[in-house]
């Protein structure tokens, strides 16, 4: 089917739906996957519609799978398929969600600077056969884009967070670890290598700054080093 005539019909599918997410949050999230395919910016903008939207839901905990976490399976589910193979998810997100999200600051304010936990869930997947989180693989994902312009943007929303209570930024980061470790050691097999340029390790070394905890800087700075 020609690409405009998809962009048309999702656009006025969200047109219709985008205000009512409490009712209708599996067919928003459905558009906003079926949107990518043909325009990664307007899925993210549609994205980015909803969170602001419905602001007085974003510090309720519960929300944060429906947000975040069904966004992302959406897309999993869409190119993988309903799976729980192990790199599925990191995979999608790399492929399909990162790319965009990375380039969208607007997003990337509201889901790190304005989501109680700054989307952090709690909720396990399955990475490589491991219990995994979404939220930190995104964190990975992102940074594994080699846009160093997003690191401030990142690393700012999420030390300007006041609805951190059950994770920080330390814990967030660190946890990211685990999944830039599994992509950069063995997604060799992926078209392109993905991996943590020096550029990008230095946006993060200069931000650090902005991290109050002094321990959490230190764990940062001696995971990025060992890179």
């Amino acid at each position: 089917m020609n690409n405009d005539i998809i962009i048309q019909t999702m656009t006025e599918s969200f047109e219709a739906l985008k205000d009512s997410w409490e009712t209708k949050k599996e067919a928003i999230i459905k558009c906003i996957v079926e949107t990518e395919a043909c325009d990664g910016a307007l899925a993210m903008d549609m994205w980015g519609y909803v969170l602001k939207k419905n602001e007085a839901l974003l510090k309720d905990k519960n929300e944060n799978v429906n947000f975040i976490d069904n966004v992302i399976l959406g897309f999993r589910d869409k190119y993988k398929g309903a799976s729980t193979s192990g790199s599925d998810f990191c995979e999608t997100m790399l492929n399909h969600v990162a790319p965009h999200f990375v380039r969208n600051e607007n997003l990337i304010k509201i889901v790190f600077g304005l989501l109680i936990n700054a989307g952090y869930s709690n909720k396990e997947y399955y990475y490589f056969s491991t219990p995994s989180e979404l939220l930190p693989a995104l964190i990975a994902c992102l940074f594994l884009q080699d846009y160093p312009p997003s690191i401030p943007v990142i690393i700012k929303s999420l030390a300007q967070n006041k609805n951190m209570d059950d994770v920080s930024i330390g814990n967030l980061i660190l946890k990211s670890n685990t999944y830039i470790d599994g992509v950069e050691k063995q997604w060799t097999w992926i078209e392109r290598k993905f991996y943590i340029s020096d550029q990008v390790k230095e946006s993060l070394l200069n931000c650090l700054d902005l991290i109050k905890d002094k321990e959490d800087r230190a764990e940062i700075a001696l995971s990025l080093m060992a890179k």
